[in-house]
């Protein structure tokens, strides 16, 4: 697991090479080129390791490398724009998470430096993402390695002399939650007990007849979440001889530094106080990020 302040390796020229693979390829043709040549090369993002809901410090300087001046005449513009991601790359139509429109002019060999705050939210790349887990499936602790990145001319107001300079990503560590449930004991006199915990975005479902399941062990591990809450269903079905029931413990790992390890446990049970061979549902909702973090 890379650890904050040991990321020196060489992912954003990486990603660099992949994402100005999105860069020009729909470029205001109409326009007539321009002598402007805007480039970012200084791109920092503060903390280095957050969650969705901390303001983020974006920094940098735009430079014009061009021998033109950029937003020579009053109106004129150009947009910024941020996002996080696992890619590394701005799709067509993406919004990002925040979005600056600049119309300071920048002289020919000049530059402007900029610095915004704002939380990244549950922003990325054309969508929302859940987690940092997709690869590797349940069970990742975090923090986990995501890339912010930086578009200058996001909007291509401007025809420049390069369209491939425009872009710089810096990994940033995300911090969310581990969900764990550690189940009891599914109480024999019900034919079948199920467990599903839903965040919106995974679904994880076990079935455990007579204290037997499909998931393989007792805890069950949903990935790195970046939403502050999930939904547990404890379902019984055939009570034959009541009362029937049983139960989960829900845990929450949340980190970030430089916060110690939160751990935040629910014990959940459903009961069942009278015959009844129809399914009895109990659904709860937990909080599962502390409110300090």
């Amino acid at each position: 697991m890379p650890q904050p302040g040991k990321l020196g390796f060489a992912l954003p020229a990486l990603l660099l090479a992949v994402a100005c693979s999105h860069g020009g390829g729909h470029d205001n043709g109409s326009t007539p080129r321009t002598n402007i040549d805007l480039a970012i090369n200084d791109f920092a993002a503060a903390p280095s390791l957050s969650d969705p809901d901390d303001v983020m410090t974006l920094t940098g300087t735009i430079h014009n490398l061009g021998t033109e001046m950029a937003n020579p005449n009053l109106g004129d513009s150009f947009t910024i724009m941020f996002n996080l991601s696992l890619s590394g790359a701005f799709q067509y139509n993406e919004q990002g998470f925040f979005q600056k429109i600049i119309t300071d002019p920048i002289p020919a060999g000049g530059s402007l430096p900029f610095s915004l705050n704002a939380p990244y939210g549950n922003g990325d790349t054309l969508a929302f993402f859940g987690n940092f887990c997709a690869a590797t499936g349940f069970g990742c602790v975090p923090p986990q390695t995501g890339v912010i990145g930086v578009k200058l001319d996001a909007n291509d107001e401007i025809k420049e002399l390069d369209e491939t300079n425009n872009f710089q990503f810096i990994p940033h560590q995300v911090a969310g939650t581990r969900v764990g449930a550690t189940m009891a004991a599914c109480d024999q006199n019900a034919t079948d007990c199920y467990l599903t915990i839903a965040d919106g975005h995974d679904t994880k479902t076990c079935h455990l007849p007579f204290h037997t399941g499909d998931c393989g062990a007792s805890e069950v591990m949903m990935p790195n979440e970046l939403h502050e809450s999930v939904s547990i269903t404890l379902q019984i079905v055939g009570c034959t001889h009541p009362p029937c029931g049983w139960g989960v413990t829900i845990t929450a790992d949340t980190q970030k530094d430089p916060l110690p390890l939160s751990r935040l446990q629910y014990s959940l049970v459903c009961n069942v106080f009278n015959l009844s061979p129809n399914p009895t549902t109990c659904p709860f909702i937990r909080q599962i990020r502390d409110p300090n973090y």
